[in-house]
């Protein structure tokens, strides 16, 4: 189970958490998309209604409405079935059926010819002479004739008599159950194409072209009327003949372009309009834009109002209040919330408890900054105090040792009241100080250093290398005593052996907390010192206390004694 200490580090920090802004304008979103979506999709479906329903218009107002069309190549059907029933026509009998066929033309200013033809490809009636006695039996049409006898039509380039570019409309025409040969009526196509162009005159199509099964082009009307054959709107016979149905039907091309398509003769003839998508549809993807349009920006406006809202209402209280308690964090408890108009009940309420909050705060502060003042005066009065009475006790001591008459007690005395010293500077340090619970340790082993030194004229200057080190006064009093003890030894010692070499101390900064303090001096013997006497066990004391480790070595005269004082106990941890 992770400690309370590793959940906190492992949280999110705030700034990287989505805003409230953020996240309601979303759910705003969301809440509102379905109503959204559904009327997208309503206008969707109208859209394709009106699809549908433009094509439709298109296909009743170019197809369905070609009546005339219709009208004529039924009409020249039944007028060849008539000249069929014609007994001076079926019989080839002259020159009644030349007059009958010749009669007929005139009468209808559309045709331009009509003749009879036998079995054997000779033609033996016309309502020309110029046509009589034509052989069509090497004719490729004649011949396609005599397999499949049917009605069929045409459209010829060039007629053989007339020189006009024709549509020749054949019919069989039987003897009993025999092929007598057929009838074949030449109509003139600029008759026909003066009717589709003046459906395009009228607006009522932009191009238009009647085929026959095959896919090929019997007729074009519009601009493109006089063009050459094989119009460039309509699609490859590959594509059209498929859409060739015995029922009217629209579908689009491979370029896009919408044909309508309805029969004018089943099976045979078929007249065909077409006109690009946005002349069908004109208008109707403007329509469809702005009905799908509307839905979103209904949706857009209803996100935006109750974002609005919600910001006025709520969010830019809570953003105010956040910045006054960021405040209150900071120490400015004077600062009240104001009264923002329009706020919620709610949140007015919240800011009258902010407010009360930082009044109980303000005043608890004040107590306390009282209480500290108070005790940091009692501290400091216990400081001087403490630092006064050791130092009476050292005058005391000095008396004492002036008085002694022993060389023994006169040194037990001194080295009493050295120790006393170092307790003295510490509190002094810590009475001159702002900080009451932490001492600069350099400066109190200088002073110690400097005391010790006091007296000691024969001796050479100590000498210091100081870092700047600060420490609490539990650990500040046990190395200060340990440093007095050495420095007093170390110069003793160079007392005894008649010797002048100074002491020198060094205070290292490890960092982290960590110091070292090193204290050198002149020793003649290898061990002079007793491990049973009183200054090496209160070192090793004092070491303990400190968690320390304790060296000492002696080499060429010079004794060494470094005490390594690893960080406190809360700062390993």
């Amino acid at each position: 189970m992770p400690s309370p200490e590793a959940a906190v580090s492992s949280a999110t920090p705030a700034d990287h958490r989505p805003s409230l802004r953020r996240q309601l304008a979303i759910l705003l979103a969301i809440a509102v998309a379905p109503a959204g979506i559904l009327a997208v999709f309503q206008s969707v479906g109208t859209y394709r209604d009106a699809l549908a329903s433009s094509e439709s218009a298109y296909m009743n107002d170019m197809i369905l409405s070609s009546q005339r069309e219709r009208d004529s190549f039924a009409g020249l059907r039944h007028a060849l079935g008539a000249l069929r029933a014609s007994p001076a026509v079926g019989t080839f009998d002259q020159p009644d059926c030349d007059a009958t066929l010749r009669n007929w033309v005139d009468a209808t200013p559309a045709y331009a010819l009509a003749v009879v033809v036998d079995e054997f490809g000779m033609t033996r009636c016309a309502s020309t002479p110029d046509a009589l006695g034509i052989d069509y039996s090497d004719s490729a049409d004649w011949k396609e004739f005599m397999a499949r006898p049917r009605f069929d039509i045409e459209a010829v380039a060039r007629g053989r008599v007339t020189g006009e570019r024709v549509i020749v409309a054949f019919t069989p025409l039987w003897r009993g159950a025999e092929l007598a040969g057929n009838i074949s009526v030449s109509i003139r196509t600029a008759f026909l194409e003066e009717m589709l162009s003046e459906r395009v005159a009228r607006g009522e199509a932009g191009r238009l072209a009647i085929v026959d099964e095959t896919g090929a082009t019997i007729l074009r009307g519009g601009a493109e009327a006089a063009s050459e054959p094989g119009l460039d709107w309509l699609p490859q016979p590959a594509e059209l003949v498929p859409n060739l149905a015995g029922t009217p039907r629209i579908f689009r091309d491979g370029r896009g372009d919408v044909l309508a398509v309805a029969p004018l003769i089943d099976g045979r003839v078929w007249i065909i309009a077409g006109a690009s998508a946005q002349e069908v549809y004109a208008g109707l993807l403007t329509r469809a834009a702005g009905q799908i349009a509307a839905p979103v920006a209904m949706w857009i406006l209803a996100v935006g109002v109750a974002y609005v809202a919600l910001d006025r209402l709520v969010l830019r209280h809570l953003t105010y209040l956040a910045r006054l308690t960021r405040a209150y964090g900071r120490g400015k408890l004077s600062l009240r919330p104001r009264a923002a108009p329009g706020a919620p009940r709610e949140i007015a309420i919240l800011g009258e408890d902010l407010a009360d909050m930082a009044r109980r705060l303000e005043s608890r502060e004040a107590a306390l900054r009282e209480a500290a003042e108070t005790k940091r005066a009692l501290l400091l009065e216990v400081y001087h105090r403490v630092k006064n009475n050791l130092q009476m006790m050292v005058s005391l001591m000095r008396l004492q040792a002036r008085r002694a008459t022993d060389e023994v007690e006169r040194a037990t005395v001194e080295r009493i009241q050295s120790r006393i010293h170092s307790l003295s500077l510490v509190h002094q340090t810590l009475y001159d100080t702002e900080d009451l619970h932490r001492v600069r340790l350099d400066m109190v082993l200088s002073e110690i250093l400097a005391h010790a030194a006091q007296g000691r004229e024969d001796l050479a200057s100590p000498r210091l290398t100081l870092d700047p080190v600060t420490e609490t006064a539990e650990r500040a009093t046990p190395a200060a005593l340990f440093v007095n003890e050495a420095i007093s030894e170390a110069m003793a010692e160079a007392e005894r052996a008649g010797r002048s070499e100074g002491v020198e101390l060094i205070l290292r900064d490890n960092g982290g907390g960590a110091f070292c303090v090193s204290v050198a001096g002149p020793a003649d013997r290898p061990d002079p010192r007793d491990p049973e006497a009183l200054e090496v066990r209160l070192m090793a004391g004092y070491a303990r206390q400190l968690r320390a480790k304790l060296r000492e070595s002696t080499e060429g005269g010079q004794r060494l004694i470094v005490l390594e004082v690893p960080p406190p106990p809360e700062v390993r941890s």
